[in-house]
């Protein structure tokens, strides 16, 4: 009987701090610093050892990501990340595709000539950044995996070496 009450109570307490514990997470989740290489990973199984280099790559990256980050929060009102945060739900909503609700993010901000300076700034400087968090990547992922990463210029996912441009129409 003692076990029994003993196996109740345990229960009991995971069933109580579970909920506390997701509170806790979804609190803090707006207080962490982005992780560098987690939209390029999606859809990428890795192996144990894979997972451990890459967390070390993150750790090297992580500060470049938070700068970037603050500089993007420093051109934005609070009224335009609101703005931006409520379009794209929306558009997430509606069914958009990535290309779709970028442009109504976009539209959504309503950006002044001068931060749209600042912004062109920043945008090629986070592009250099995802070059160098997709060459980081390039050391650690096999070649079929690297085949699943995104174009460093910021094209379609395929391979990265690929010739750009129009391909000529033989005669």
């Amino acid at each position: 009987m003692s076990r029994t009450v003993i196996c109740g109570l345990l229960v009991l307490s995971l069933a109580i701090s579970a909920p506390a514990d997701e509170k806790k997470k979804k609190k803090g989740a707006g207080n962490r610093a982005p992780v560098p290489t987690q939209r390029f990973l999606a859809g990428i199984e890795l192996t144990a050892d894979q997972k451990e280099k890459v967390k070390a790559l993150n750790a090297t990256l992580e500060a470049t990501a938070k700068e970037l980050a603050a500089k993007r929060q420093a051109i934005l009102t609070d009224e335009q990340r609101a703005a931006e945060n409520a379009a794209r739900k929306a558009a997430q909503a509606e069914g958009k595709n990535p290309a779709e609700t970028r442009k109504a993010t976009q539209d959504a901000l309503q950006l002044t000539a001068e931060q749209q300076e600042k912004m062109k700034g920043l945008q090629q400087a986070q592009r250099e950044f995802s070059a160098k968090v997709i060459a980081g990547l390039k050391g650690i992922l096999t070649p079929e995996q690297q085949a699943k990463l995104p174009n460093p210029a910021g094209g379609k996912k395929g391979n990265a070496d690929a010739p750009k441009g129009k391909k000529k129409k033989s005669e």
